[in-house]
């Protein structure tokens, strides 16, 4: 279940020192993933899939196929700002992306 648990300013500067690319714009948490080639893409989209159902939070993203760029952005509507489900969707991703 998503921990909707509102993040402070300091919270979420303090997280962001162990996500690397990942940054705040707005109210929203964002990375741009870029890939090499496209069987790199291929085997990250069904686990970003995954990460998406498995943590229950629904990240806006955009994939640029010609820059081979996968772009997501993150924040709890219902709170209206970044919450822990935002960092804990970061940090799947970035396990997912690492393996």
């Amino acid at each position: 279940m998503e921990d909707k648990t509102p993040l402070n300013e300091e919270e979420v500067a303090q997280a962001l020192r162990t996500l690397p690319g990942w940054r705040v714009e707005g109210k929203e948490l964002c990375k741009d993933y870029r890939f090499e080639n496209f069987q790199q893409i291929n085997r990250f989209l069904p686990r970003l899939a995954a990460t998406i159902v498995e943590q229950n939070h629904h990240p806006d993203f955009v994939f640029a196929p010609g820059e081979k760029r996968l772009s997501i952005r993150t924040t709890t509507h219902s709170t209206g700002g970044l919450t822990q489900a935002d960092l804990d969707l970061a940090r799947a991703l970035e396990r997912e992306a690492r393996s």
